[in-house]
């Protein structure tokens, strides 16, 4: 049901849009595996890998989500091996991790972009008064036992400029009251 309700409150059709028509995308952090199924099923020349660190989130992934262009799989975002993309989604995933990890993950998958290709971060801004409020709410009650790192609109900005990329930042779902942005990144 959680999955469903993500997925609602995500700009999915940004995404989708945003993203190359063809090749290989990896969702990091994909959890049950929504978002990462929304980007395969209409789009057969994409071939999207889910991962995620939680054995039993991949596990109602690969139930719930089947479709001949996904596939999931367990693994650690921080060591994780990725083959050359064209797409890489990190949605409400980066600060689950703390910030020195955030640059390293990032760095390996901006390392392994094709230059056309697109890094896609959904996250929450530090200084989103209320709603930022609201997000560490829902955050606490997900996962009671994670620390959070959240940072502010700027510093992702700078922080994505530093690590090589343009970015466009926009905020598609305005209606929800969380702090959701989304960063659209390519290198430059």
């Amino acid at each position: 049901m959680f999955s469903y309700f993500r997925n609602w409150m995500l700009p999915v059709k940004k995404i989708n849009q945003t993203l190359p028509k063809s090749g290989l995308i990896y969702e990091i952090g994909s959890g049950h595996g929504s978002l990462a199924y929304e980007l395969a099923k209409n789009f057969s020349r994409r071939q999207v890998v889910g991962i995620d660190i939680d054995q039993a989130k991949i596990a109602i992934a690969k139930n719930l989500f089947v479709n001949s262009n996904l596939t999931f799989r367990v693994d650690d975002a921080k060591t994780f091996s990725y083959l050359h993309c064209d797409g890489v989604v990190l949605s409400d995933f980066l600060h689950h991790l703390k910030l020195n990890d955030q640059v390293a993950v990032l760095k390996q998958a901006i390392n392994k972009l094709n230059k056309q290709g697109y890094l896609l971060v959904k996250e929450i801004d530090l200084h989103d008064s209320w709603r930022m409020r609201l997000s560490r709410l829902w955050d606490w009650l997900l996962y009671p036992r994670d620390q959070i790192y959240y940072r502010s609109k700027s510093d992702w900005v700078k922080l994505l400029h530093q690590l090589g990329l343009e970015v466009k930042v926009t905020r598609e779902v305005v209606w929800f009251p969380g702090s959701t942005y989304l960063y659209i990144c390519q290198k430059k």
